[in-house]
């Protein structure tokens, strides 16, 4: 794409693909409001789309369009109205993309109307601002920014799935790719426990932090139990909330009304002490900050944080 000083944007799972300053970097696109990157994607004459799985998000969600598109997949395009394809090249992405390095293939450098770049920043919280953790309110977006300051290259963030997931779909942008997991698509709430054993089995060196609601991590909070007893050590981030909120979303939008989407929440922190993990209780951001970097020196703990967000 830099030969071609194109606009980029990219899947959820697709982060980290270029940094966060990188010039030709429009961030991250594929939510169901508010995706500021579409104004970019009508501009555009055609659409080079490169590795994309359907299950991310349908075509007719993004191509509304149906600006012709150049596939480099694996395997063959799916057929749909909205995803026209003009050229297909299947096969290793990886061979493809150094053959297309090798050509001669002329520039075509634009830039979408409306300072667009600028504008997502601001919208998905990204833009560049010091961080006082002892001035800032504690929200997500400054959670986030407190990971992204105090983490490495090498840290694995892992997400699960609620309203938070959005969130930090939007304004976490790893150092690295393949530095950040998320579950989309199918979605499967609860993923973050597990996925984060995996993520600290596959890459035992690697800090892993593990981002869940409340929620989520009491579907699948007895892993701690199988973490521990494998002697694993990761940070859980366990966003405290005692809504469902993503659900509550839902059915405000479709209902007018939510029901049995609040409930009293356990003590997480005497819960993570029963499973002999250190717990703590964060309840504003500079707390926050300073769990996390006690946190990040003892690597060989599994630290649980329990962050108390206003619903």
């Amino acid at each position: 794409m830099e030969r071609l000083q194109s606009p980029v944007t990219h899947s959820y799972m697709a982060k980290g693909v270029l940094s966060k300053d990188h010039p030709q970097n429009f961030f991250t696109f594929g939510f169901n409001e508010k995706d500021e990157v579409l104004a970019g994607l009508k501009e555009a004459d055609l659409l080079i789309v490169i590795g994309f799985d359907f299950v991310e998000r349908l075509p007719k969600e993004w191509n509304t369009e149906k600006t012709p598109i150049l596939h480099i997949d694996t395997l063959p395009a799916e057929i749909d109205e909205y995803y026209p394809i003009e050229v297909e090249l299947v096969g290793d992405i990886k061979q493809t993309l150094r053959v297309f390095n090798q050509l001669d293939i002329p520039s075509k450098p634009w830039i979408p109307s409306g300072n667009l770049q600028k504008h997502i920043k601001q919208s998905y919280h990204i833009e560049e601002k010091k961080i006082d953790s002892n001035l800032l309110p504690l929200t997500i977006e400054n959670i986030l920014h407190i990971i992204d300051k105090l983490s490495s290259e090498k840290t694995i963030v892992i997400s699960d799935v609620g309203a938070h997931k959005v969130s930090i779909a939007r304004t976490y942008q790893p150092k690295n790719p393949n530095k950040f997991i998320i579950s989309n698509g199918l979605a499967s709430m609860g993923i973050a426990l597990p996925g984060s054993i995996g993520a600290k089995l596959a890459c035992p060196n690697d800090p892993v932090i593990c981002i869940t609601g409340d929620g989520g991590a009491l579907m699948n909070f007895a892993e701690i139990e199988t973490a521990k007893r494998l002697g694993l050590s990761f940070i859980i981030i366990v966003l405290n909330d005692s809504t469902l909120k993503i659900e509550q979303e839902m059915m405000n939008k479709k209902f007018g009304k939510s029901y049995g989407v609040t409930f009293t929440n356990p003590d997480f922190v005497q819960l993570a002490t029963s499973f002999g993990i250190k717990g703590e209780r964060a309840n504003s951001l500079v707390e926050f900050e300073n769990i996390m970097k006690r946190a990040l020196k003892n690597s060989d703990k599994i630290v649980l944080i329990d962050v108390f967000l206003k619903s």
